[in-house]
Formats: C-alpha cells, structure tokens, sequence
C-alpha cells in the first residue's frame, strides 16, 4: 500500500532522436519534462501537509 508514502516521479527528457522532437509537442516535452507528486493523505490532513498541498496546487501552472 502506498497510503503513508510520498511518490515523486520525474522524466529528464522527452524524445531525443525521434522524429516526435521536430513537433511543437515534441519540443514541449523536451523542455518540460513531466514531473508529479503524490502526497498521502495523512500528511494532507496536517497543518505542515495543508500548507505544502496549498503550494503546490498555487504553483503547478507557473
């Protein structure tokens, strides 16, 4: 179970060599690379955690 566990998952890169990167997709993808965090309920549920939550939800579209 993953209900206490705090996952990041992070690319480097998008496509290097395909013919994807001469996209304007492919590009994006290159330069912003997909980054993602999950955070457990319980640590959402605390004041530390709420803070955290409510920076991360103001600062995911900068």
């Amino acid at each position: 179970e993953l209900d206490d566990a705090l996952v990041i998952v992070m690319a480097d890169h998008g496509h290097r060599f395909a013919k994807l990167r001469e996209t304007h997709q492919g590009q994006l993808e290159e330069r912003l690379p997909f980054f993602a965090i999950s955070l457990p309920a319980k640590f959402r549920q605390t004041e530390h955690g709420r803070k955290m939550y409510t920076n991360l939800m103001k600062n995911k579209d900068r």
